[in-house]
């Protein structure tokens, strides 16, 4: 059985100060980042933005539960990473770019009012996640008993694929609604 690396320790690869600063043109006298999205120039952003995958991460867990994902101490850990990959796909792209405005989360994810390039590119791509998680959960059942069926490893191949299907549908769409957009206006 493989390792698995802990949630808070995945945390803290990301927003942890473990790595050099990358910026040029540090002063000597000036402090380092402390963590990647600062280095980017973000700030003290990042703690929300670690609250809301966090807050998308436990709704995914209890989604994938509700839908089938076994339970038991030694599935929690796999739940609990799959639920991570999945709101970082899904949750924390949208709520880097409308933060708390319920009114563009309902826009774009329960009425499907898309304006613009943004707003298909984190639609397409999140609807695609879930629908290639759905995809990738049907094997599971059959009894072939190979490895590749256990949780949640053909789930998270179908995460990832519907994820870039969606992202490239999301590329197609915003080059083709901008060209209407400008045709329009013409």
């Amino acid at each position: 059985m493989e390792s698995y690396q802990s949630p808070r320790q995945s945390h803290r690869l990301l927003m942890g100060s473990t790595r050099p600063c990358c910026r040029s043109g540090l002063q000597s006298n000036q402090t380092q980042p402390t963590n990647l999205l600062e280095d980017v120039g973000y700030g003290a952003w990042p703690s929300k933005l670690s609250y809301r995958m966090y807050a998308g991460a436990l709704v995914n867990v209890f989604g994938a539960i509700v839908f089938g994902a076994p339970l038991g101490l030694e599935y929690a850990a796999r739940t609990l990473h799959w639920s991570l990959l999945m709101s970082s796909l899904t949750v924390v792209p949208a709520a880097t770019v409308f933060g708390a405005s319920w009114q563009d989360w309902q826009r774009v994810f329960a009425h499907m009012k898309l304006l613009g390039g943004i707003d298909y590119a984190l639609c397409l791509p999140a609807y695609g996640a879930l629908i290639g998680t759905w995809f990738g959960a049907w094997p599971m059942p059959l009894d072939w008993e190979r490895p590749w069926q256990e949780w949640p490893i053909c789930v998270t191949y179908g995460t990832i694929g519907g994820y870039f299907l969606g992202l490239t549908t999301s590329g197609i769409a915003g080059v083709l609604s901008s060209r209407w957009v400008r045709r329009k206006e013409d």
